[in-house]
């Protein structure tokens, strides 16, 4: 559920928005269509919030894997054993770093990060490097209902 201030920031993102789609649906305040949008994927990166072991391990080169050293590769046995993991936070961006070196960690990070919806790149965030790979923590991460979007309209 968003706050107030959220609710105010997505309808004054909606009214700004210069995109046709949105453009004719505010026109007739076609929530629905106004709806999609808001949870389609805009272009900007995001760190994934919920990384599951899976998508972890196939994020790793098997081949390194086995190269690591016994620390390294229990380490890693322990993200993927405790996952899913939150990317945004520091702290398990730095483990994978820690765990895969420079070079190797890029691949890595890189599967940790997927696009944000335009509502949640219109609620903001805090862009966040590692190593080379950028993407932002948001501020709120999640499906915007329909009625979220109705309301801040009609509310602001």
């Amino acid at each position: 559920m968003l706050t107030d201030t959220q609710k105010q920031t997505l309808a004054n993102a909606l009214r700004a928005e210069t995109n046709q789609t949105v453009v004719d649906a505010l026109a007739i305040r076609n929530d629905v269509a106004l709806a999609e949008w808001t949870n389609a994927n805009s272009t900007a990166d995001a760190w994934n919030n919920s990384m599951d072991a899976r998508s972890l391990f196939q994020a790793m080169d098997i081949t390194k894997y086995d190269n690591l050293t016994a620390g390294k590769r229990d380490a890693w046995r322990c993200m993927l054993d405790y996952a899913p993991h939150d990317m945004a936070k520091n702290a398990n961006r730095k483990a994978a770093l820690d765990v895969w070196g420079a070079a190797d960690s890029v691949a890595v990070l890189q599967s940790c990060v997927r696009k944000a919806t335009n509502g949640e790149n219109y609620l903001g965030g805090t862009s966040a490097t590692t190593n080379t790979v950028t993407a932002l923590k948001l501020n709120f991460s999640g499906y915007i209902p329909i009625q979220e979007v109705s309301e801040s309209l009609n509310r602001f």
